[in-house]
C-alpha cells in the first residue's frame, strides 16, 4: 500500500489436546449405601483419551490511522476425540450370592468442526508502548458422536448375560463472547514487558441439544462460571547474539466447577523459554511450563494438589 501498512496471515495451531490415561485398581471399600453397584468388588478400570483439535487461521490487518491498526481473523476448527473405558469388576470377597463379576466397555469417537472469528485493535503510543484489545466472536462447534457400549455379566453358577448397544448422536455447542485487553512496553532497548487479560462468561455456553440424559439445559449455568485469564511476561534479547530469554506467569481459572468441587487455589502456570535465530532465516523456540493448583471435595475432606509439566518446541522459517 502507499500509506500505512497492510498484512495478511495464514497459520495452523493445535489448540486442544485430549491425550490422557487413568488407571484404577483395587478393592472397593465403600459401604453398600455409598456405592451399591460396586460395593465390595475388586475393580480394574482403565480410561484412555486421545485426539486433538486444530485451528486453521486466515487473518488480515490494516493501518487505519497513524499508529492504529485494525485486524481480524477467521478460524476453522477441526479435530477428533476418542474415548475408551475398560472396566472389570470381580466378587473376590464372595459378597454377592449370585454375581461372580462383570465387564463393561464404553467407547466414544467424536468429530468436531466449527468456525470462529476475532477482531483486534492495536494502538502504538510513541516507540515504547502498545495497547491492544480483542473480541472473540461466538461460534457453533458441531459434534458428530459415535458411541458403543458392551456389558458382560458372569454368575456363580457359570451362566452369563451380555448386552451391546451403539448409536450416533449429533449436536452443536455455542461458546460465549470473549473480551481481551493488553499492553506491551519496551522500557529499554532489547527488553519487552507485556500483560493482558481475557474475560469469558462460560455460563453463556449452550448445547443445541443435550448430548446425554444426565445433562439438562441448565448444565452450564449450574456447573460453569465466568473467568478472567491473566498473563504477564517478559523477553530480553542478548545483544549481538540473536538469542532471546523469556519468562512468564499465567493465571488460568478453571471454568468448570461441578457440584461438590471447591477450588482452593486457582490454576497457575510459570513459564521459561529461549528463542534464537539461525542463519537469519530459521527461528527455534523452546519453552518449559510448570502448572499447579489445589482442589477439594466432600466439604474439604479430600484435598488434591495438582501439578503439570510441559515442554514446547517450535521452529519457523522466514522468507
Amino acid at each position: 500500500v502507499r500509506r500505512g501498512g497492510l498484512a495478511f496471515a495464514i497459520g495452523v495451531n493445535r489448540v486442544q489436546s485430549f491425550d490422557a490415561r487413568m488407571r484404577i485398581s483395587g478393592l472397593n471399600k465403600f459401604t453398600e449405601n455409598e456405592d451399591p453397584e460396586f460395593f465390595g468388588l475388586f475393580i480394574e478400570e482403565t480410561t484412555d483419551e486421545s485426539g486433538g483439535m486444530y485451528s486453521w487461521n486466515f487473518g488480515a490487518a490494516v493501518e487505519v490511522a497513524p499508529g492504529v491498526s485494525l485486524g481480524g481473523s477467521l478460524n476453522f476448527l477441526a479435530g477428533n476425540y476418542e474415548y475408551a473405558l475398560s472396566l472389570d469388576a470381580d466378587d473376590t470377597e464372595g459378597i454377592d450370592s449370585e454375581l461372580a463379576g462383570f465387564s463393561f466397555r464404553d467407547t466414544i469417537d467424536s468429530d468436531y468442526f466449527g468456525v470462529e472469528g476475532k477482531i483486534g485493535l492495536l494502538a502504538r503510543v510513541g516507540k515504547q508502548l502498545r495497547l491492544g484489545a480483542t473480541i472473540d466472536i461466538p461460534f457453533e462447534l458441531s459434534v458428530d458422536e459415535y458411541w458403543t457400549q458392551d456389558t458382560f455379566d458372569l454368575y456363580d453358577d457359570g451362566t452369563s448375560d451380555s448386552f451391546a448397544d451403539d448409536g450416533v448422536f449429533s449436536y452443536d455447542i455455542s461458546r460465549p463472547v470473549k473480551f481481551g485487553v493488553g499492553i506491551a512496553a519496551t522500557p529499554i532497548p532489547g527488553v519487552i514487558i507485556s500483560a493482558d487479560a481475557l474475560y469469558a462468561d462460560w455460563t453463556q455456553t449452550e448445547y443445541s441439544e443435550p448430548p446425554s440424559d444426565d445433562i439438562d439445559d441448565d448444565f452450564f449455568n449450574e456447573n460453569y462460571r465466568d473467568t478472567v485469564q491473566l498473563r504477564v511476561g517478559g523477553e530480553f534479547t542478548i545483544p549481538n547474539s540473536g538469542v532471546r530469554l523469556r519468562a512468564g506467569y499465567l493465571r488460568d481459572p478453571l471454568p468448570y466447577t461441578p457440584d461438590g468441587l471447591e477450588i482452593d487455589t486457582e490454576r497457575q502456570f510459570i513459564t521459561f523459554g529461549i528463542g534464537m535465530i539461525l542463519d537469519r532465516v530459521l527461528t527455534l523456540d523452546v519453552a518449559y511450563m510448570l502448572g499447579f493448583w489445589e482442589e477439594s471435595t466432600d466439604d474439604g475432606v479430600i484435598k488434591k494438589d495438582r501439578d503439570s509439566n510441559r515442554v514446547f518446541l517450535s521452529a519457523g522459517y522466514r522468507f
